[in-house]
């Protein structure tokens, strides 16, 4: 499991931990499930995963901006920008 050293702020379901990448290129975004006592407590899911367990979702930047196409951050990612 991956360890974090964010505070869990008050009333939060999930704590937003990172971006992970698919093979394909794909960027998606990993929390911890931060619900003392939940069946989930301390999983690390998706967002998927929160919206079926019905748990409130973080707000978290995306990596490469809000507009960027899946094609344009390949490209820049091999690019090195």
């Amino acid at each position: 499991m991956i360890k974090h050293n964010k505070k869990v702020p008050p009333n939060s379901d999930a704590v937003f931990i990172g971006w992970q990448e698919t093979l394909s290129g794909d960027v998606f975004a990993l929390y911890t499930i931060t619900v003392k006592g939940h069946a989930s407590y301390g999983s690390t899911v998706t967002d998927r995963t929160l919206r079926h367990l019905n748990l409130q979702i973080p707000r978290q930047h995306r990596p490469w901006g809000e507009r960027i196409s899946q094609g344009t951050q390949k490209r820049q990612k091999r690019e090195g920008e």
